[in-house]
This record gives structure tokens, sequence and C-alpha cells, in this order.
């Protein structure tokens, strides 16, 4: 949350689920959205694509595309995405049973008061969140499996806020507002688009205008071509940008666009509105209880393996897959959990006997 230490889990991908927080909400969605909402999602010329259809492919859907310095790239997937959703949901549905059998589960008011403290921290957290097409429903469940985490990890465990700011008098550098960059951008992938965008820009046309008309960023509309840090919901760092882009805006002030830069898949053109520098974080009290509570739960992850207490309760758990194509992926997964973490002798999950 500030700085450099971070919890770490072993690379288990079951336990994504369990203590990913918001990504797993993402899973949730991708999942739990099945046979709600319009039938058809998009029509063709006419020929609509289904709900039905849309899920059946995303389960087995084998690549996935990722944004990287160089663009968009395209890469295989360790498993297929319906599977790896169904492991996520299993270790959270799992972690949550473990919570309740220690009675550390979340009240709804615990629940309420951490998502009081999430908006102070960010204004924008719920904005952000649904944004991204989570239901209030979905970050409530997120929200409860970070709280379960927090509690396992720091039951036992005293960190005083005396101590979280003894931290940050300790380690100024990790309490840095990195430089940012408000920019807007254009996306294109091919020559046509190029030239209409070139002649566009040059009749006097504003760049927002001309990337909302053309881009093919999808997000351009919704952004009104601005470039966002999805974390934060503001200007992006200057160092998460494509070095290209950073060698290029590298002069400017405000008020300068960028010649073409070429992308694996197409070509970008970037406008930079101002820049701001790094500067240090201000540290008000909200900020530094949260602090305070990443640093009990580095303490307490030192002495603790979640992932092997979820693992132990799924052993002594009955999971019976459905699903007949997932069942002997399954059996498999769940073979290799408890071979790595050394529990492959003990009796466990029926349905992966």
């Amino acid at each position: 949350m500030f700085g450099g230490n971070r919890l770490k889990t072993h690379n288990t991908s079951l336990m994504i689920g369990a203590i990913a927080g918001f990504a797993a909400c993402g899973l949730i969605f991708g999942v739990s959205g099945c046979g709600k909402g319009a039938d058809v999602i998009a029509v063709i010329n006419g020929e609509p694509i289904t709900e039905k259809e849309y899920y059946s492919y995303l389960e087995f859907k084998p690549e996935v595309r990722v944004a990287t310095a160089n663009g968009v790239a395209s890469l295989r997937t360790a498993e297929v995405l319906g599977f790896q959703a169904m492991q996520d949901l299993i270790a959270q549905k799992v972690t949550m049973q473990l919570a309740k059998d220690n009675k550390i589960y979340p009240t709804e008011d615990e629940i309420n008061k951490e998502l009081e403290f999430l908006k102070k921290l960010n204004p924008n957290f719920l904005t952000q969140r649904t944004a991204m097409g989570l239901t209030f429903d979905m970050i409530r469940q997120s929200i409860t499996l970070d709280l379960i985490q927090e509690k396992m990890l720091t039951k036992d465990v005293t960190v005083t806020l005396a101590e979280a700011e003894k931290y940050v008098k300790d380690n100024p550098k990790e309490f840095i507002d990195p430089a940012r960059v408000d920019l807007s951008y254009i996306k294109v992938s091919d020559e046509r688009t190029k030239t209409q965008v070139d002649r566009e820009l040059s009749s006097g046309t504003s760049f927002t205008q001309v990337a909302v008309n053309y881009s093919e960023a999808p997000d351009a509309k919704s952004t009104n071509g601005k470039l966002i840090d999805r974390l934060s919901g503001g200007a992006p760092k200057t160092s998460d940008l494509p070095t290209e882009v950073q060698k290029a805006i590298a002069n400017f002030q405000g008020g300068e666009t960028t010649d073409w830069i070429r992308f694996v898949d197409g070509w970008g053109k970037f406008y930079v509105h101002k820049k701001t520098a790094e500067k240090p974080i201000t540290m008000d009290d909200t900020k530094k209880e949260a602090l305070r509570r990443q640093l009990a739960k580095i303490k307490g992850a030192q002495g603790k393996d979640i992932n092997r207490q979820v693992l132990t309760k799924l052993k002594d758990s009955k999971v019976d897959v459905n699903k007949t194509a997932f069942q002997e992926m399954w059996k498999a997964a769940y073979k290799r959990f408890m071979a790595e973490n050394k529990l492959e002798g003990l009796t466990g999950s029926r349905d992966a006997q």
C-alpha cells in the first residue's frame, strides 16, 4: 500500500482467489454474472451473440490479452479461464468457512466500517470499482475476504501507531508520490486512420475531440481520451508509461503532442496536458492507520502460512465438481496443491480421490 514492503504468498494458483482482494472480485464478476441481465450481449449485422454463447466461450478461452510496456500482447493461459475462476471461488468459499470455524468472520458492522475507511483513503474507491463492472455486493465480498486475511495474519500480533510513525521517519523514500503526467492519447491500428487523425489535428480540432472520434482505445469515449491510472483514478505515474513514450515526452512541459509511436498492435500519439513532479506523501491519520495495519500483516506473515491453513481446510472438505469438463482438471490440480504443500499423504477432498 505504501512503498515496497508487500505480503508474499506461495505461488499456488488455488490461493489467488482466496487472498487477492479485488482481483478475485473480477473473477467473481466473470463467472457469477452467468444467466443474469440481457440474453443478447451484442448484435452483428442482425446476428446476435447470446450470453450463453459468451459464457461458454469464456469458460474455455485459451488466451488472454495483457498490457505490456510495448503495447498489448496475447498470451496462452496456464489453465482455461473457467477452471481458474472455479479454483478461485473454491478457495474463497473454503477461506470463508475457515474464518467461521475460527470465529473471525467479519460482522456486518466491521465490513461497513472498513468500507468507510477505504473511502477515506481513496474518495474514488467505489467509483473506480463500479467502473470496472463490479457490483456493490462484489465489492463487499472482496472487503470481507481482505478482512479475513488480515485477521488470520494479525492474530496475536501488535503494531502500534508510534511504530508506524517511526517507520515513516526511517524510510522516507517509501513515502513519495511519484512523478505523474496528465496526458491524452490516440490509438490507431492502420495508416488510413493515422492520416485522418493528422488531418483533423492540422485543421485545428482539439486533441481531445479527435481522440474521442478516432481513437481505438476501448475507454477513449468514457475518459475523453485521457490515460487513467486505474488504481488511483488519476494521472498515471511517468515511470509506468512505455519507455518510448517516456523518451518522447521527456522535455515536454505541457501543451505538446508527440509524433506517432509504433507499438505491437498499432500506433499511438500522445498529448501532454501537464506534469507533476514527485513529492512527499502527506501522512494523515487515515494513512498512518493503513500503514500500521499493513505493517502488522507483514509481521504476522513471517510466522503464519495462510495458504497451508486454507489447503488443510480444503483437505478436510468435501468438494463435488459437477461440471464434467473440469472434473479431471480438478483432480490433477488438487493433487498438485497437496504435493506442493506436503499434504499429499493425507485424506482430503472426496472429489479428488
